[in-house]
Formats: C-alpha cells, sequence, structure tokens
C-alpha cells in the first residue's frame, strides 16, 4: 500500500505557467511530471504532453511562428511603404543559439557573403527571400543543403540588369519582342530606380531579366548570381500588376510583358501555363485600342479605349507590330495544344473584323513609313488567291505563314472528321495557292540561316504537310509534296539548331508524315524519286535525324515528352 502514488489533488499546486500546454487548454490539474505528466500519462491525447519552456520546438511553437510569419505577411501587404523583413526558421539550427527576432521566431544569421544582385545602400538589404533558394553551381552551395540568398530589391545591381538585357536583346526576335529596341535599350539602362517613368515599365523589365538570367545559364553573369525562381516570382508580381500602375508606357509594355512571359512557359515546356498568358491580349490589344481588332457590335464596351492616339511613326509601329506577335503566339499555341477539327480562336469567331495593316520593317516606322490603310486584312489575305502582297517585313510573312497554318490545320481536321466535304476541293486549291505563293515570297534559306527565317520557313512546310496529307495516299503530286517539305524541314532544322519550343509542334508534324510515307512504300507504292532520300532506308535516317532533335527540344517538357513518347511508339512499330 505505501507504493501507492499520492492522490494529485494532495500535491502542491504549480506556479502559474508550469502546468504542460495540454492541461492548460484542457483547464485540468497538472502535476508538472516532466517529460510527461499524469494526466496525459493516464489518458492519452492526440497531442503530445508538451511545455512552453521546452528546449525543443515544438508543435505548438511552430503553430505560433507561423501564425506570426503570416501576420507579417499580412502588414507586409497592407503597408508595402513600410519595409518589414520576412523572418526564416533554419530548421538545421540549434534553437538554443539561434539568433531571435523581437517577437521570439528564429532567424537564420545574415550571409557572410555579398552576392552581386545585392546593393548595400537598399533598405531591403537584408531581406531574405522566403520564395527561392541559391542556384545550383552558385557560390556558397552545398550538395547537402542551400540557405536563402537575400536580395536587395525587385532589381539587380546595375552591371548584373545590364548584362541581362544586353543577353535578352541578342535572342529578342525569336521572343515575340516588338518594342523599339534602341529606345528600350536606353531608356532601361537609365539610373532611376525601377517603376520610374523615365525607364521602362517594371513588368517588362522584370520579365526581360528573368530572361536574360535564363539565357545565361551557362555564362559567368549565371555563376555568379541568377536565381530563376526568384525572377520569375518578381515578373508575375509586376505583370499582374502592370496596368495598376501610373506609368505613361503601362498598357503596351505589360502586353510586351505578357508576350515575353508566354514564351518563356514556352521555352520551359509548360505549354498550359503559356496558353493561360496569352488568353487574354486579344481582349487587352482591343480594349486599349492599339490596333483595328474591331467586333461588329462593341456596345457600350467602346468606352474601354485607354490608349492616347500615338505621337511618332516608332510608336504606332510598335502598337502594329505587337498586335501581329500576338497573332502569331496565339495561332501557334492553336495549333500546338488543340485538336485539330478544334482550331479556332477570337479571330474566326462571327462579327470579328481585323483592320490592323501588316507590318513593315522597323527601319521603315523610323523614317517615318508607315502601312497604308487596311480593312479585313486577314479575310482579304485568306480570299486573295492570286497574288499576295509581299510589302511587308518578315514579321508580316511569319504572321500569314502563322495564319495559314492555323487555317490548314482546320481545313484537314474538318476534312478527317468527315464535316464540310462539299467544299473540300475549292478550298483546297485556294489554300494550296496561298501556301505555295508566300514560301515563294520567303527569303532564301541559303542565303540567311537566321532563325527568324527558318521559323517561318518552317510554319510554310508545316502547312505543305498538313494541307497535303489529305490527299497523299491517292495523289502524287500531293504525297511529293508532302514528304519533301518534311525531310527539308527536319534538314535545316538540323542546320540551324533554332531552340524554339514551338518547332517541336512542327518537327512532330514532318515525323509523322515521314512515318506514314514508309508505310506507303511497304503497301507497295512507287518511289516518290529515283534518290536515296526518298528510299525507306533514306526516309528511316532522316526520322532518326527528327528524334534527335525533338531530344534536344523536349527534356524539360512533359507535354512534349508524352507527344514524343507517342511518335516514338509509332515509329517502333515500323520496325517489327
Amino acid at each position: 500500500m505505501s507504493a501507492t502514488p499520492k492522490n494529485t489533488t494532495d500535491t502542491k499546486p504549480l506556479k502559474r505557467g508550469k502546468a504542460c500546454l495540454t492541461c492548460r487548454f484542457l483547464k485540468i490539474k497538472c502535476d508538472g511530471a516532466k517529460p510527461i505528466c499524469g494526466p496525459c500519462l493516464r489518458h492519452p491525447k492526440d497531442d503530445e504532453c508538451e511545455y512552453a519552456d521546452s528546449p525543443r520546438r515544438s508543435r505548438t511553437k511552430q503553430l505560433e511562428d507561423q501564425v506570426a510569419r503570416l501576420e507579417a505577411r499580412l502588414r507586409d501587404l497592407e503597408q508595402p511603404e513600410l519595409p518589414s523583413p520576412i523572418i526564416l526558421h533554419n530548421p538545421y539550427e540549434d534553437p538554443a543559439q539561434a539568433p531571435t527576432h523581437a517577437h521570439g521566431i528564429p532567424m537564420l544569421a545574415p550571409s557572410t557573403s555579398d552576392p552581386p544582385w545585392t546593393s548595400t545602400s537598399s533598405p531591403y538589404s537584408s531581406v531574405l527571400s522566403p520564395l527561392v533558394d541559391t542556384p545550383p553551381g552558385a557560390p556558397g552551395s552545398s550538395g547537402r543543403r542551400t540557405e536563402s540568398p537575400h536580395y536587395s530589391s525587385d532589381e539587380p545591381a546595375p552591371h548584373i540588369a545590364r548584362s541581362f538585357i544586353e543577353i535578352f536583346f541578342r535572342y529578342a526576335p525569336e521572343l515575340g519582342f516588338f518594342l523599339h529596341t534602341s529606345n528600350f535599350y536606353s531608356s532601361a539602362t537609365l539610373a532611376p530606380p525601377l517603376g520610374h517613368v523615365k525607364r521602362p515599365c517594371s513588368s517588362v523589365l522584370t520579365v526581360i531579366y528573368l530572361w536574360g538570367c535564363h539565357l545565361s545559364e551557362r555564362s559567368a553573369e549565371y555563376q555568379a548570381w541568377g536565381d530563376q525562381r526568384h525572377l520569375l516570382n518578381i515578373a508575375l508580381k509586376h505583370t499582374a500588376l502592370g496596368l495598376t500602375s501610373d506609368h505613361p508606357e503601362r498598357y503596351m509594355q505589360t502586353i510586351q510583358a505578357e508576350v515575353l512571359l508566354s514564351y518563356y512557359f514556352l521555352r520551359i515546356g509548360n505549354l498550359l501555363e503559356a496558353r493561360q498568358h496569352a488568353s487574354g491580349l486579344y481582349r487587352s490589344l482591343w480594349a486599349a485600342d492599339c490596333t483595328g481588332f474591331v467586333p461588329n457590335s462593341i456596345g457600350d464596351e467602346a468606352s474601354m479605349a485607354t490608349l492616347l492616339p500615338p505621337v511618332t511613326t516608332i510608336e504606332e509601329g510598335e502598337r502594329i507590330d505587337g498586335f501581329w506577335q500576338v497573332v502569331i503566339l496565339c495561332k501557334n499555341l492553336a495549333v500546338a495544344l488543340d485538336a485539330p477539327s478544334e482550331v479556332c480562336g477570337p479571330l474566326e469567331a462571327p462579327g470579328f473584323q481585323i483592320d490592323t495593316p501588316w507590318p513593315l520593317d522597323k527601319k521603315q516606322y523610323e523614317h517615318h513609313v508607315l502601312p497604308p490603310q487596311s480593312t479585313s486584312t486577314v479575310n482579304a489575305f485568306l480570299r486573295q488567291a492570286s497574288q499576295i502582297d509581299v510589302s511587308g517585313s518578315l514579321l508580316a510573312l511569319t504572321a500569314q505563314a502563322a495564319i495559314l497554318l492555323q487555317q490548314v490545320t482546320y481545313f484537314a481536321g474538318q476534312w478527317n472528321a468527315g464535316r464540310n466535304t462539299q467544299n473540300f476541293p475549292n478550298t483546297y486549291q485556294i489554300l494550296n495557292r496561298l501556301v505555295v505563293q508566300l514560301g515563294h515570297n520567303l527569303p532564301s534559306l541559303h542565303s540567311s540561316k537566321s532563325p527568324s527565317v527558318f521559323f517561318v520557313h518552317a510554319q510554310v512546310f508545316a502547312a505543305t504537310i498538313k494541307l497535303n496529307e489529305v490527299a497523299a495516299s491517292s495523289e502524287f503530286r500531293a504525297r511529293r509534296d508532302c514528304v519533301v517539305a518534311a525531310h527539308t524541314m527536319i534538314h535545316w532544322a538540323f542546320s540551324v539548331l533554332l531552340a524554339h519550343r514551338l518547332l517541336q509542334t512542327l518537327l512532330m508534324i514532318a515525323i509523322r508524315a515521314l512515318i506514314d510515307e514508309v508505310l506507303r512504300l511497304r503497301s507497295s507504292h512507287a518511289l516518290l524519286e529515283d534518290s536515296k532520300d526518298f528510299t525507306e532506308e533514306g526516309i528511316d535516317a532522316t526520322i532518326r535525324v527528327g528524334f534527335q532533335l525533338l531530344y534536344f527540344f523536349s527534356p524539360e517538357s512533359p507535354f512534349m515528352r508524352y507527344q514524343l513518347t507517342n511518335i516514338q511508339a509509332s515509329y517502333h512499330s515500323l520496325q517489327n
């Protein structure tokens, strides 16, 4: 009997605050026994028996710290003009040794090295970003764990910013950049802070920093400092708020930012995210009244015009080029993502009319030359079966190729689905004439290996394939045009090595056409030409080159890897 423990009611009362957290919450008497008190031992609960003065970081403490961080974040959002650092918990640090914030939240010790991004004059120089880690290969990184770097602001240090801008402009023509290059560069490299009216709008400038970092991954600038995840978060934030700023160029420059973001997501293989950023661009252009994108029934929305008339021909040229860059992007995304029989967008909706003229070369805008006024530009182009106007620029030819590729893809999808077959001969002849004439008007690939020139050729090759594959089984000429276009596209793609994500879709069109030709040869069709390139062995060699190119382009894209797996399955079935 002497071994029986005393009833807890006979124990001496604990001092205030010494009871375990569970007993305090349930408002029951606690004996203060450690590591587990009597009530928790006799009646186990879901939560462990924890004490407020425990040396380890309890679950309750973790929740309290999270609440404190969220409250601090809310204060940041409600009062953005008051800098308030976001403090992170370091799970690898001894809680007893960790420095502590005024609110009791463990915080990381400041970095002992200043990356080039950091500016000592910035009030944000000690702020830690909760969204990023040190990039692989950057100074201070380790295989076991990386510490979050501290950023000075939303803009890199001047020499890094200038480097990113210069790297971006090496590839700008292939990335949908339509603003005047010299004017933009001059203002982007000025001294005032990000968002100043003398500099470009922060939306487009932060996206260019993102692109510069992405394109410089193997260079010294990236190794010195360049974290794409952080830059992406900054770019998305500034682009989302771009139209709410008071910057005088916010409309066109935020549209430019959305175009560049869409191409960035294409580049990293995220096609759905690319479409999301491209989807609202037509309406943005129309709402800003910066082009002749005119619905027949506008109603009250005519008052949405927000842009003042252009002051210079360069400014008007930017608006024209911007519209057609959006057309090219959206048309190619439709071909890449939509079912062939459903490839249709806002430009094909009933009641819409495009009065924007075809774009000219930027040099012509500089010499105060503008294109003549136009009415129903796209419809007139598609109805024009006799002669295509070639007075425009390479951008105009690229837009025409994108429109034709979309039209041909839709036509082939309708035919394969058994729809609108009564108009097939007439529609086929019109589209074929347009594709052939446009191909003749393009700059020669032999005289220019420019990636932009090759991409417009690749679009015309793909349109030729899609148009002629519907008749390739019965017509020798259609079969020959289809195979020659596929062979030529893959040959030149291997020479140019244009790392354009939309080129993947075009290459898959070419490879499928060649696989179909192998099947035709095996079913006793005659050879197209007396050339080894068009024998089964020659076509097989071209297919394997096409697969090498797709391997080169597709490692970052799950969607493209899925498509590549499907087309490989079709190819391997030929080997069995």
